[in-house]
Protein backbone atom coordinates (compact mmCIF):
# COMPACT_ATOMS: atom_id res chain seq x y z
CA UNK A 1 0.00 0.00 0.00
CA UNK A 2 1.63 3.24 -1.15
CA UNK A 3 1.90 6.40 0.91
CA UNK A 4 -0.89 8.17 -0.98
CA UNK A 5 -3.26 5.30 -0.25
CA UNK A 6 -2.28 5.29 3.45
CA UNK A 7 -2.82 9.04 3.50
CA UNK A 8 -6.33 8.56 2.08
CA UNK A 9 -7.23 6.04 4.80
CA UNK A 10 -5.73 8.29 7.47
CA UNK A 11 -7.72 11.25 6.14
CA UNK A 12 -10.89 9.14 6.20
CA UNK A 13 -10.50 8.14 9.86
CA UNK A 14 -9.44 11.63 10.99
CA UNK A 15 -12.45 13.18 9.22
CA UNK A 16 -14.79 10.66 10.87
CA UNK A 17 -13.29 11.37 14.30
CA UNK A 18 -13.59 15.14 13.83
CA UNK A 19 -17.22 14.75 12.75
CA UNK A 20 -17.94 12.60 15.81
CA UNK A 21 -16.30 15.10 18.18
CA UNK A 22 -18.26 18.01 16.68
CA UNK A 23 -21.62 16.23 16.90
CA UNK A 24 -20.97 15.00 20.44
CA UNK A 25 -19.91 18.51 21.50
CA UNK A 26 -23.08 20.01 20.03
CA UNK A 27 -25.16 17.40 21.82
CA UNK A 28 -23.44 18.07 25.15
CA UNK A 29 -23.92 21.83 24.76
CA UNK A 30 -27.60 21.32 23.97
CA UNK A 31 -27.99 18.94 26.90
CA UNK A 32 -26.60 21.54 29.29
CA UNK A 33 -29.11 24.13 28.09
CA UNK A 34 -32.32 22.12 28.09
CA UNK A 35 -34.53 20.11 30.42
CA UNK A 36 -36.17 18.21 27.55
CA UNK A 37 -35.31 14.51 27.68
CA UNK A 38 -37.20 13.95 24.42
CA UNK A 39 -35.25 16.76 22.76
CA UNK A 40 -31.95 15.25 23.88
CA UNK A 41 -32.92 11.80 22.57
CA UNK A 42 -34.15 13.21 19.25
CA UNK A 43 -30.94 15.18 18.81
CA UNK A 44 -28.93 12.07 19.62
CA UNK A 45 -30.84 10.04 17.03
CA UNK A 46 -30.34 12.84 14.50
CA UNK A 47 -26.60 12.79 15.26
CA UNK A 48 -26.48 9.03 14.69
CA UNK A 49 -28.26 9.39 11.34
CA UNK A 50 -25.91 12.22 10.34
CA UNK A 51 -22.92 10.06 11.28
CA UNK A 52 -24.23 7.10 9.29
CA UNK A 53 -24.80 9.22 6.16
CA UNK A 54 -21.69 11.35 6.58
CA UNK A 55 -19.36 8.36 6.97
CA UNK A 56 -20.34 7.22 3.46
CA UNK A 57 -19.91 10.75 2.09
CA UNK A 58 -16.51 11.08 3.79
CA UNK A 59 -15.47 7.72 2.34
CA UNK A 60 -16.42 8.92 -1.14
CA UNK A 61 -14.52 12.17 -0.67
CA UNK A 62 -11.36 10.63 0.78
CA UNK A 63 -11.09 7.07 -0.60
CA UNK A 64 -12.69 7.12 -4.06
CA UNK A 65 -10.10 9.59 -5.42
CA UNK A 66 -7.55 6.75 -5.26
CA UNK A 67 -9.57 5.13 -8.05
CA UNK A 68 -11.17 8.13 -9.75
CA UNK A 69 -8.21 10.55 -9.65
CA UNK A 70 -5.14 8.33 -9.35
CA UNK A 71 -6.54 5.59 -11.62
CA UNK A 72 -5.07 3.00 -9.29
CA UNK A 73 -7.39 0.00 -9.08
CA UNK A 74 -4.84 -2.12 -7.23
CA UNK A 75 -4.48 0.29 -4.32
CA UNK A 76 -8.22 0.93 -4.22
CA UNK A 77 -8.82 -2.82 -3.98
CA UNK A 78 -6.45 -2.88 -0.99
CA UNK A 79 -8.50 -0.15 0.66
CA UNK A 80 -11.70 -2.12 0.07
CA UNK A 81 -10.11 -5.24 1.56
CA UNK A 82 -8.68 -3.38 4.57
CA UNK A 83 -9.55 -5.35 7.71
CA UNK A 84 -10.47 -2.18 9.61
CA UNK A 85 -12.88 -0.97 6.94
CA UNK A 86 -16.19 -2.53 5.89
CA UNK A 87 -16.50 -1.17 2.36
CA UNK A 88 -19.93 -0.20 0.99
CA UNK A 89 -21.14 -2.50 -1.80
CA UNK A 90 -20.74 0.27 -4.35
CA UNK A 91 -17.04 0.50 -3.43
CA UNK A 92 -16.60 -3.25 -3.77
CA UNK A 93 -18.37 -3.35 -7.13
CA UNK A 94 -16.27 -0.48 -8.51
CA UNK A 95 -13.07 -2.02 -7.19
CA UNK A 96 -13.99 -5.37 -8.77
CA UNK A 97 -14.70 -3.84 -12.20
CA UNK A 98 -11.62 -1.63 -12.17
CA UNK A 99 -9.34 -4.53 -11.17
CA UNK A 100 -10.91 -7.05 -13.58
CA UNK A 101 -12.81 -9.16 -11.05
CA UNK A 102 -15.89 -9.09 -13.23
CA UNK A 103 -17.54 -12.09 -11.59
CA UNK A 104 -17.71 -10.36 -8.20
CA UNK A 105 -18.99 -7.15 -9.78
CA UNK A 106 -21.68 -9.07 -11.71
CA UNK A 107 -22.77 -10.89 -8.57
CA UNK A 108 -23.05 -7.69 -6.51
CA UNK A 109 -24.83 -5.75 -9.25
CA UNK A 110 -27.31 -8.57 -9.94
CA UNK A 111 -28.14 -8.90 -6.24
CA UNK A 112 -28.72 -5.16 -5.86
CA UNK A 113 -30.90 -4.88 -8.96
CA UNK A 114 -33.40 -7.45 -7.61
CA UNK A 115 -33.09 -6.23 -4.02
CA UNK A 116 -36.47 -4.88 -2.92
CA UNK A 117 -34.72 -2.31 -0.72
CA UNK A 118 -32.83 -0.82 -3.69
CA UNK A 119 -34.24 2.46 -4.96
CA UNK A 120 -34.53 3.38 -8.64
CA UNK A 121 -31.20 5.23 -8.78
CA UNK A 122 -29.45 2.23 -7.24
CA UNK A 123 -30.98 -0.19 -9.74
CA UNK A 124 -30.12 2.15 -12.62
CA UNK A 125 -26.52 2.45 -11.43
CA UNK A 126 -25.95 -1.29 -11.13
CA UNK A 127 -27.72 -1.99 -14.43
CA UNK A 128 -25.35 0.50 -16.09
CA UNK A 129 -22.40 -1.17 -14.36
CA UNK A 130 -23.46 -4.57 -15.73
CA UNK A 131 -23.79 -3.09 -19.22
CA UNK A 132 -20.29 -1.66 -18.98
CA UNK A 133 -18.89 -5.04 -17.86
CA UNK A 134 -20.45 -6.96 -20.73
CA UNK A 135 -19.33 -4.28 -23.18
CA UNK A 136 -15.75 -4.65 -21.95
CA UNK A 137 -16.09 -8.44 -22.21
CA UNK A 138 -17.56 -8.05 -25.72
CA UNK A 139 -20.50 -10.18 -24.65
CA UNK A 140 -22.92 -8.21 -26.79
CA UNK A 141 -25.68 -10.79 -26.48
CA UNK A 142 -25.98 -10.17 -22.74
CA UNK A 143 -25.55 -6.44 -23.34
CA UNK A 144 -28.59 -6.58 -25.62
CA UNK A 145 -30.60 -8.31 -22.86
CA UNK A 146 -29.61 -5.58 -20.42
CA UNK A 147 -30.73 -2.97 -22.93
CA UNK A 148 -34.18 -4.56 -22.93
CA UNK A 149 -34.24 -4.48 -19.11
CA UNK A 150 -33.29 -0.82 -19.27
CA UNK A 151 -36.19 -0.14 -21.65
CA UNK A 152 -38.57 -1.94 -19.28
CA UNK A 153 -37.34 0.11 -16.33
CA UNK A 154 -37.66 3.31 -18.35
CA UNK A 155 -41.21 2.41 -19.40
CA UNK A 156 -42.16 2.05 -15.73
CA UNK A 157 -40.57 5.41 -14.84
CA UNK A 158 -40.86 7.60 -17.96
CA UNK A 159 -40.69 10.92 -16.12
CA UNK A 160 -37.52 10.23 -14.15
CA UNK A 161 -34.59 12.47 -15.04
CA UNK A 162 -32.08 9.62 -15.27
CA UNK A 163 -33.98 8.25 -18.27
CA UNK A 164 -34.19 11.57 -20.08
CA UNK A 165 -30.59 12.73 -20.37
CA UNK A 166 -28.90 13.47 -23.66
CA UNK A 167 -25.82 11.50 -24.69
CA UNK A 168 -26.84 8.66 -22.40
CA UNK A 169 -24.47 5.72 -22.24
CA UNK A 170 -27.51 3.59 -22.98
CA UNK A 171 -27.95 5.46 -26.26
CA UNK A 172 -24.32 4.63 -26.97
CA UNK A 173 -24.84 0.91 -26.29
CA UNK A 174 -28.00 0.86 -28.42
CA UNK A 175 -26.28 2.58 -31.36
CA UNK A 176 -23.25 0.34 -31.01
CA UNK A 177 -25.36 -2.82 -31.16
CA UNK A 178 -27.07 -1.33 -34.23
CA UNK A 179 -23.61 -0.69 -35.75
CA UNK A 180 -24.33 3.05 -35.89
CA UNK A 181 -20.71 3.85 -35.13
CA UNK A 182 -20.77 7.47 -36.27
CA UNK A 183 -23.49 8.27 -33.74
CA UNK A 184 -21.48 6.39 -31.11
CA UNK A 185 -18.45 8.57 -31.85
CA UNK A 186 -20.59 11.69 -31.63
CA UNK A 187 -21.92 10.60 -28.22
CA UNK A 188 -18.35 9.97 -26.99
CA UNK A 189 -17.22 13.40 -28.22
CA UNK A 190 -20.16 15.08 -26.50
CA UNK A 191 -19.38 13.22 -23.27
CA UNK A 192 -15.76 14.34 -23.58
CA UNK A 193 -16.84 17.97 -23.91
CA UNK A 194 -19.08 17.60 -20.86
CA UNK A 195 -16.21 16.12 -18.85
CA UNK A 196 -13.89 18.93 -19.90
CA UNK A 197 -16.32 21.45 -18.41
CA UNK A 198 -16.13 19.45 -15.17
CA UNK A 199 -12.36 19.28 -15.02
CA UNK A 200 -12.39 19.59 -11.23
CA UNK A 201 -14.97 16.83 -10.82
CA UNK A 202 -13.56 13.87 -8.91
CA UNK A 203 -15.03 11.43 -11.48
CA UNK A 204 -13.63 13.20 -14.54
CA UNK A 205 -10.33 11.28 -15.00
CA UNK A 206 -11.92 7.89 -14.53
CA UNK A 207 -14.96 8.78 -16.63
CA UNK A 208 -12.68 10.22 -19.33
CA UNK A 209 -10.67 6.99 -19.36
CA UNK A 210 -13.82 4.88 -19.80
CA UNK A 211 -15.13 7.22 -22.51
CA UNK A 212 -11.78 7.03 -24.31
CA UNK A 213 -11.94 3.24 -24.20
CA UNK A 214 -15.48 3.27 -25.64
CA UNK A 215 -14.33 5.52 -28.48
CA UNK A 216 -11.39 3.22 -29.21
CA UNK A 217 -13.68 0.16 -29.35
CA UNK A 218 -15.95 2.01 -31.79
CA UNK A 219 -12.94 2.86 -33.96
CA UNK A 220 -11.82 -0.77 -33.79
CA UNK A 221 -15.29 -1.90 -34.81
CA UNK A 222 -15.71 0.48 -37.77
CA UNK A 223 -12.24 -0.22 -39.13
CA UNK A 224 -10.50 2.98 -38.02
CA UNK A 225 -7.69 0.76 -36.77
CA UNK A 226 -4.87 3.29 -36.51
CA UNK A 227 -6.94 5.60 -34.33
CA UNK A 228 -8.07 2.68 -32.18
CA UNK A 229 -4.50 1.41 -31.81
CA UNK A 230 -3.24 4.84 -30.75
CA UNK A 231 -5.99 5.25 -28.13
CA UNK A 232 -5.53 1.73 -26.72
CA UNK A 233 -1.79 2.34 -26.33
CA UNK A 234 -2.50 5.68 -24.66
CA UNK A 235 -4.81 3.93 -22.16
CA UNK A 236 -2.10 1.36 -21.42
CA UNK A 237 0.40 4.15 -20.81
CA UNK A 238 -1.96 6.43 -18.85
CA UNK A 239 -3.58 3.86 -16.55
CA UNK A 240 -1.33 0.81 -16.16
CA UNK A 241 -2.91 0.03 -12.75
CA UNK A 242 -6.42 -0.26 -14.25
CA UNK A 243 -7.85 -3.42 -15.82
CA UNK A 244 -8.87 -1.34 -18.83
CA UNK A 245 -5.17 -1.30 -19.67
CA UNK A 246 -5.20 -5.12 -19.78
CA UNK A 247 -8.30 -5.15 -21.99
CA UNK A 248 -6.71 -2.50 -24.22
CA UNK A 249 -3.63 -4.70 -24.50
CA UNK A 250 -5.81 -7.53 -25.80
CA UNK A 251 -7.17 -5.20 -28.47
CA UNK A 252 -3.63 -4.18 -29.40
CA UNK A 253 -2.65 -7.84 -29.74
CA UNK A 254 -5.74 -8.47 -31.85
CA UNK A 255 -4.79 -5.60 -34.15
CA UNK A 256 -1.16 -6.73 -34.35
CA UNK A 257 -2.18 -10.29 -35.27
CA UNK A 258 -5.08 -9.17 -37.47
CA UNK A 259 -7.37 -11.50 -35.54
CA UNK A 260 -10.95 -10.91 -34.47
CA UNK A 261 -11.50 -9.99 -30.83
CA UNK A 262 -13.54 -12.77 -29.21
CA UNK A 263 -15.83 -12.65 -26.19
CA UNK A 264 -13.22 -12.33 -23.48
CA UNK A 265 -15.13 -14.31 -20.88
CA UNK A 266 -18.61 -15.83 -20.50
CA UNK A 267 -19.94 -14.78 -17.10
CA UNK A 268 -23.36 -14.99 -15.47
CA UNK A 269 -24.48 -14.18 -11.90
CA UNK A 270 -23.78 -16.93 -9.39
CA UNK A 271 -27.07 -17.85 -7.71
CA UNK A 272 -25.43 -19.01 -4.49
CA UNK A 273 -23.29 -15.88 -4.18
CA UNK A 274 -23.32 -14.22 -0.77
CA UNK A 275 -22.71 -10.49 -0.61
CA UNK A 276 -20.53 -10.96 2.47
CA UNK A 277 -18.18 -13.78 3.38
CA UNK A 278 -18.20 -15.31 6.86
CA UNK A 279 -15.43 -13.04 8.11
CA UNK A 280 -17.20 -9.90 6.89
CA UNK A 281 -20.53 -11.11 8.28
CA UNK A 282 -18.86 -11.62 11.65
CA UNK A 283 -17.35 -8.15 11.41
CA UNK A 284 -20.73 -6.63 10.55
CA UNK A 285 -22.34 -8.57 13.40
CA UNK A 286 -19.73 -7.23 15.83
CA UNK A 287 -20.33 -3.72 14.54
CA UNK A 288 -24.09 -4.11 15.06
CA UNK A 289 -23.62 -5.50 18.58
CA UNK A 290 -21.20 -2.71 19.45
CA UNK A 291 -23.58 -0.17 17.94
CA UNK A 292 -26.47 -1.49 20.05
CA UNK A 293 -24.31 -1.49 23.19
CA UNK A 294 -23.11 2.02 22.39
CA UNK A 295 -26.67 3.17 21.77
CA UNK A 296 -27.81 1.70 25.10
CA UNK A 297 -24.90 3.36 26.92
CA UNK A 298 -25.65 6.67 25.23
CA UNK A 299 -29.38 6.43 26.01
CA UNK A 300 -28.65 5.62 29.67
CA UNK A 301 -26.19 8.51 29.72
CA UNK A 302 -28.87 10.75 28.22
CA UNK A 303 -31.29 9.82 31.00
CA UNK A 304 -28.66 10.30 33.72
CA UNK A 305 -27.48 13.62 32.28
CA UNK A 306 -31.07 14.75 31.86
CA UNK A 307 -31.98 13.86 35.46
CA UNK A 308 -28.85 15.50 36.87
CA UNK A 309 -29.36 18.51 34.67
CA UNK A 310 -33.01 18.76 35.74
CA UNK A 311 -32.09 18.51 39.43
CA UNK A 312 -29.34 21.07 38.98
CA UNK A 313 -31.68 23.49 37.25
CA UNK A 314 -34.36 22.89 39.89
CA UNK A 315 -31.81 23.67 42.59
CA UNK A 316 -30.71 26.82 40.76
CA UNK A 317 -34.36 27.83 40.33
CA UNK A 318 -35.05 27.33 44.04
CA UNK A 319 -31.91 29.29 44.91
CA UNK A 320 -32.98 32.05 42.54
CA UNK A 321 -36.47 32.14 44.05
CA UNK A 322 -35.00 32.13 47.56
CA UNK A 323 -32.58 34.94 46.72
CA UNK A 324 -35.40 36.85 45.09
CA UNK A 325 -37.58 36.45 48.19
CA UNK A 326 -34.66 37.52 50.40
CA UNK A 327 -34.10 40.59 48.25
CA UNK A 328 -37.81 41.42 48.40
CA UNK A 329 -37.83 40.91 52.19
CA UNK A 330 -34.79 43.16 52.68
CA UNK A 331 -36.34 45.80 50.45
CA UNK A 332 -39.45 45.78 52.65
CA UNK A 333 -37.25 45.86 55.75
CA UNK A 334 -35.38 48.92 54.52
CA UNK A 335 -38.69 50.65 53.81
CA UNK A 336 -39.85 49.86 57.35
CA UNK A 337 -36.59 51.26 58.80
CA UNK A 338 -36.97 54.44 56.74
CA UNK A 339 -40.47 54.91 58.10
CA UNK A 340 -39.31 54.46 61.72
CA UNK A 341 -35.91 56.22 61.64
CA UNK A 342 -34.45 59.27 60.00
CA UNK A 343 -31.01 57.82 59.37
CA UNK A 344 -30.55 54.12 60.07
CA UNK A 345 -29.59 50.77 58.45
CA UNK A 346 -30.24 47.18 59.37
CA UNK A 347 -27.12 45.31 60.45
CA UNK A 348 -28.45 41.80 60.80
CA UNK A 349 -31.77 40.02 61.05
CA UNK A 350 -32.27 36.50 62.36
CA UNK A 351 -35.00 34.11 63.39
CA UNK A 352 -35.69 32.93 66.91
CA UNK A 353 -36.94 29.33 67.01
CA UNK A 354 -38.27 27.27 69.90
CA UNK A 355 -38.73 23.52 69.41
CA UNK A 356 -38.79 23.98 65.62
CA UNK A 357 -41.48 26.65 65.95
CA UNK A 358 -40.86 30.17 64.67
CA UNK A 359 -41.16 32.61 67.58
CA UNK A 360 -39.93 35.93 66.21
CA UNK A 361 -37.62 37.64 63.73
CA UNK A 362 -35.21 40.10 65.34
CA UNK A 363 -33.48 42.92 63.51
CA UNK A 364 -30.34 44.77 64.65
CA UNK A 365 -30.44 48.40 63.52
CA UNK A 366 -27.52 50.82 63.53
CA UNK A 367 -28.60 54.42 64.20
CA UNK A 368 -26.20 57.33 64.76
CA UNK A 369 -23.52 55.02 66.15
CA UNK A 370 -25.88 53.15 68.49
CA UNK A 371 -27.37 49.68 68.10
CA UNK A 372 -31.09 48.92 68.53
CA UNK A 373 -33.01 45.65 68.53
CA UNK A 374 -36.45 45.48 66.92
CA UNK A 375 -38.99 42.78 66.13
CA UNK A 376 -40.06 42.51 62.48
CA UNK A 377 -43.83 42.41 62.18
CA UNK A 378 -45.69 41.51 58.99
CA UNK A 379 -49.19 42.60 58.00
CA UNK A 380 -51.37 42.81 54.87
CA UNK A 381 -51.03 39.07 54.51
CA UNK A 382 -47.26 39.28 54.73
CA UNK A 383 -46.97 41.89 51.96
CA UNK A 384 -45.78 44.71 54.26
CA UNK A 385 -43.29 44.91 57.12
CA UNK A 386 -43.11 47.02 60.24
CA UNK A 387 -40.78 47.31 63.21
CA UNK A 388 -41.50 47.10 66.95
CA UNK A 389 -38.60 48.49 68.96
CA UNK A 390 -37.52 46.08 71.72
CA UNK A 391 -34.19 47.48 72.98
CA UNK A 392 -32.73 50.91 72.31
CA UNK A 393 -29.00 51.65 72.50
CA UNK A 394 -27.76 48.11 73.22
CA UNK A 395 -24.82 47.85 75.59
CA UNK A 396 -22.02 45.41 74.78
CA UNK A 397 -21.33 43.07 76.52
CA UNK A 398 -24.66 42.58 78.27
CA UNK A 399 -27.42 40.08 79.12
CA UNK A 400 -30.90 40.95 77.86
CA UNK A 401 -34.36 39.49 78.19
CA UNK A 402 -37.22 40.70 75.99
CA UNK A 403 -40.78 39.70 75.24
CA UNK A 404 -41.56 38.83 71.66
CA UNK A 405 -43.72 41.37 69.88
CA UNK A 406 -45.54 38.69 67.89
CA UNK A 407 -45.84 35.76 70.31
CA UNK A 408 -46.14 34.97 74.03
CA UNK A 409 -42.51 34.10 74.58
CA UNK A 410 -39.64 35.66 76.48
CA UNK A 411 -36.23 35.50 74.82
CA UNK A 412 -33.03 35.78 76.86
CA UNK A 413 -29.76 36.44 75.05
CA UNK A 414 -26.23 37.58 75.67
CA UNK A 415 -24.38 39.99 73.35
CA UNK A 416 -20.60 40.34 73.39
CA UNK A 417 -17.59 41.33 71.32
CA UNK A 418 -15.76 38.14 72.25
CA UNK A 419 -16.32 35.01 70.19
CA UNK A 420 -18.65 32.51 71.83
CA UNK A 421 -17.81 28.82 71.38
CA UNK A 422 -20.58 26.83 69.74
CA UNK A 423 -22.28 24.18 71.86
CA UNK A 424 -25.07 21.73 71.12
CA UNK A 425 -28.52 23.31 71.18
CA UNK A 426 -27.18 26.88 71.40
CA UNK A 427 -27.92 29.38 68.64
CA UNK A 428 -25.05 31.77 67.99
CA UNK A 429 -25.52 34.80 65.72
CA UNK A 430 -22.47 36.63 64.44
CA UNK A 431 -22.58 40.13 62.93
CA UNK A 432 -20.23 42.99 62.07
CA UNK A 433 -20.51 46.64 62.95
CA UNK A 434 -17.95 49.31 62.13
CA UNK A 435 -15.50 46.62 60.96
CA UNK A 436 -15.72 44.78 64.26
CA UNK A 437 -17.28 41.37 64.95
CA UNK A 438 -19.90 40.69 67.62
CA UNK A 439 -21.76 37.61 68.81
CA UNK A 440 -25.21 36.97 70.22
CA UNK A 441 -26.04 33.81 72.13
CA UNK A 442 -29.71 32.90 72.50
CA UNK A 443 -29.72 31.50 76.02
CA UNK A 444 -33.38 30.65 76.46
CA UNK A 445 -36.82 30.92 74.89
CA UNK A 446 -39.53 30.66 77.53
CA UNK A 447 -43.32 30.44 77.01
CA UNK A 448 -45.20 33.02 79.06
CA UNK A 449 -48.35 30.90 79.33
Amino acid sequence: MNSHCKQAIKKYYISCIILGVILISLWVLYSLRTNSLIGMILLLLADLIIIKVSVVIIAKKTLLPVLYDDLNAIEFQKIVNNKHFVAPLIFRANAAVASGDYQTAINIASKQIVNSDSNLNCKYYYLSLLARIYFELRDFEKLNLLLKKYDELKALNPSKKIFNTSNSIWDFFRDFLNSDFETCKLICKNIEKTLQTKANNKNSRYAALINKFYYAVVCYSDGTIETALQIFKDIIHTAPQMHLADVSQKYVESIDTSSEMPVLEELIPQKDYQLYDDETKEKLHRHKVLSVILLIIICVSVVIVSVLNFENKQQRRHESEYNSSIAEFEKGLNNAIERSYDNANFVKYFNVVYREQHIDTFCLIERNGSLDLASIVTYDGGESLNLVLLIENIQIPYDYSVKSAVSDYKIAFYITDEQIPTSNGTKIVEFSLNNKSYWIEIKSVTPLN
